[in-house]
């Protein structure tokens, strides 16, 4: 039976339909693809990165020093001022006193820090928060990379496998806040960053030693 009238050739509205399924299994691929990186660049990420290992963990004996990077990574809509803080728990300890103990960075394409200086807050238990790491621009902010907002040097003082040890996030309030090149506040994504401990010997290694012990001595009771 022919679906198009006279004058189509045989076959032709099968490989009409083979187009229109090919252009549309294409355009919606090109659709799919758009949104994944859509997705994962619609949200700024502030995260803090160990200096020692470029990694948000670090395995350390107690006494270790420690430095904490402060990174954010803009949206696609660029991040024209920025204002971030940490918390710390007491598993680590500044390694001195405020202002020696952090350092304030303005990335390249900001102007100006809001507050030049870090405000530290410690807690009777330990821990504490170090406040603000911020800076702004008159003109467009970064859309791309990860720049640097701070430095903060610690100690570790009882490494333990606890989880999170540090936590960036908006803890200053009426100071702290994102915003992008069109004056909103966008998403924001934290991470933090943790210490371990040197893992101690396991037990089948302290074995070995008496496991040897024992089969020298069976040797001699058959000799």
């Amino acid at each position: 039976m022919q679906r198009f009238g006279p004058g189509f050739p045989s076959g032709f509205s099968g490989r009409l339909s083979s187009v229109v399924e090919s252009l549309l299994v294409s355009g919606l691929a090109a659709i799919a693809l758009l949104a994944i990186a859509s997705t994962a660049s619609a949200t700024a990420i502030v995260q803090v990165v160990w200096q020692e290992t470029g990694t948000s963990s670090a395995t350390v004996a107690a006494g270790a020093p420690l430095t904490a990077e402060i990174l954010v990574t803009p949206d696609t809509a660029g991040i024209s001022s920025y204002g971030v803080s940490i918390k710390f728990n007491a598993d680590l300890t500044l390694a001195s006193a405020a202002p020696a103990c952090c350092e304030q960075q303005l990335p390249s394409g900001f102007q100006f820090n809001l507050t030049p200086n870090v405000t530290v807050n410690l807690n009777p238990s330990g821990g504490g928060e170090v406040l603000t790491f911020n800076a702004a621009t008159l003109a467009a902010g970064p859309t791309s990379g990860t720049f640097l907002a701070g430095l903060v040097h610690f100690v570790a003082t009882t490494p333990t496998d606890d989880g999170i040890d540090v936590t960036p996030g908006l803890f200053n309030t009426g100071i702290d806040g994102i915003f992008d090149n069109t004056g909103s506040p966008p998403s924001i994504q934290f991470l933090g960053a943790s210490v371990l401990p040197v893992p101690e010997p396991t037990t089948a290694l302290l074995l070995v030693p008496g496991l040897a012990g024992l089969a020298a001595l069976r040797r001699r009771k058959l000799g």
